[in-house]
């Protein structure tokens, strides 16, 4: 599992515990004065896992179309002109 996937896995986590715990607030008739306290907060709430998860796996995206990454791929393999790796003293 990437980190893109994990990262996604724990925002949808924490996105069903938040929408779970505004409907308890919303329903829940003892929680009244919660749900006054919070206002419209209450919407932004509910919407800001969304941007969360976005920005999340714009952070730690990992690609896979063979782009070097700085902490991944240092040094481009060289290729010599038969299309192979040469490496350097081995008769390659």
């Amino acid at each position: 599992m990437s980190r893109e996937d994990r990262w996604v896995a724990f925002c949808c986590g924490v996105s069903v515990a938040v929408w779970a715990a505004l409907a308890w607030i919303l329903v829940d008739e003892d929680l009244q004065g919660v749900q006054e306290a919070i206002g419209w907060w209450m919407i932004a709430l509910a919407f800001a896992p969304g941007p969360i998860t976005a920005l999340g796996i714009v952070l730690f995206a990992e690609p896979g179309d063979g782009t070097p990454v700085s902490w991944a791929d240092e040094e481009r393999p060289q290729l010599n002109a038969r299309g192979l790796e040469s490496c350097g003293g081995c008769g390659g």
